[in-house]
């Protein structure tokens, strides 16, 4: 991986001449977008849950903003993947099912970064979001590389090598292509399926988490996400990078008699973890309370990276949210 060390130098300058909430327009960070398949709010440490399941999450929330209203806007992954890297509603992009395609016409947070400049690539777990085998077509825009390559299952053929991709894997990937990124700054979207069911995790968390294996594949994942960050770390790029995490939507569990999700709007599948580390770690440890959602994502990685949002985004910018009196450094509330 290249390390860019003078970046570091050159954003704590930036600080230290500049107001609070100043972006400057010629710095352009690395960013990181990372998404949970169906991963509830009331899992995450950083959001209150007691069960233990995302020490590596909760160690960035240390170093990032955890947005704790964080809402989906449709339980639906390709329907609720298309809103974060758009800015646009499900009424307003009309991705509302498995393999409508994504119109050319929308603004896309992976082309437009790779417009000015940006090395980009997806590696994602799972045929839904396979532009080309799977339900996902267009969204492959915009990136250099996309590496999906799923294909329909046969009769007895592992699911892991046709419909589905384990965290691990995905993270091996995503790691092999960030070694060979050139200088200059890179947009990476990795994607996790894990928690999608038939819920499955790998040894030892099959049998760490016997009784709730849905629990288990939260664990697993999230250590995954930590070889991640640790890479980034090792490599010099973890600090001045932005990394956005978030779930496309939650995981019913038999609430309100739905085991899965995509059918029924409540907190358990729509209220969802959200957690932005700005580059050198702005705002650390901080807490928005305010209602947002998914729709904010993309103009608040635009924004943070230095470039407007196009008038097309519907959602808003969270970065004036971070310094108001709701942000605060306080624990979250107890959860389960």
């Amino acid at each position: 991986m290249a390390v860019r060390y003078w970046w570091r130098f050159f954003l704590c300058f930036l600080l230290l001449i500049g107001p609070a909430f100043s972006i400057d327009k010629t710095f352009h960070p690395n960013v990181i977008l990372i998404t949970l398949d169906t991963t509830r709010a009331d899992r995450m440490g950083f959001l209150g849950s007691k069960r233990g399941l995302t020490p590596k999450l909760d160690e960035m929330a240390r170093q990032g903003v955890a947005f704790t209203r964080a809402y989906s806007h449709v339980p639906l992954t390709t329907a609720s993947h298309t809103t974060i890297l758009t800015g646009t509603y499900p009424q307003f992009n009309h991705v509302n099912d498995f393999g409508v395609p994504l119109s050319a016409r929308l603004p896309y947070v992976p082309d437009l970064l790779h417009q000015h400049g940006y090395r980009t690539g997806a590696f994602v777990g799972s045929l839904i979001l396979d532009p080309l085998d799977g339900t996902a077509p267009g969204f492959d825009r915009g990136f250099d590389v996309y590496d999906a390559g799923f294909h329909l299952r046969r009769r007895g053929m592992d699911r892991y090598r046709s419909v589905e991709r384990r965290a691990g894997e995905v993270v091996d990937h995503a790691l092999g292509w960030l070694s060979q990124v050139p200088n200059g700054p890179f947009f990476l979207w990795v994607h996790f399926y894990d928690a999608h069911d038939p819920y499955d995790p790998p040894p030892p968390y099959i049998e760490q988490y016997a009784s709730q294996p849905y629990d288990g594949e939260i664990a697993y994942t999230d250590a995954c996400l930590g070889k991640l960050l640790d890479a980034l770390r090792k490599h010099g790029l973890y600090d001045e990078t932005l990394i956005a995490v978030m779930a496309d939507h939650g995981e019913s569990l038999g609430a309100h008699g739905e085991n899965t999700h995509g059918v029924f709007l409540y907190d358990e599948t729509l209220h969802v973890p959200l957690l932005i580390k700005l580059p050198l770690n702005r705002f650390a440890g901080k807490h928005v309370e305010t209602r947002v959602g998914l729709v904010d994502v993309a103009p608040t990685i635009l924004s943070a990276a230095g470039f407007t949002a196009p008038h097309e985004m519907q959602g808003e910018s969270l970065l004036s949210m971070v310094n108001t009196s709701e942000a605060t450094a306080s624990k979250p509330s107890q959860g389960v």
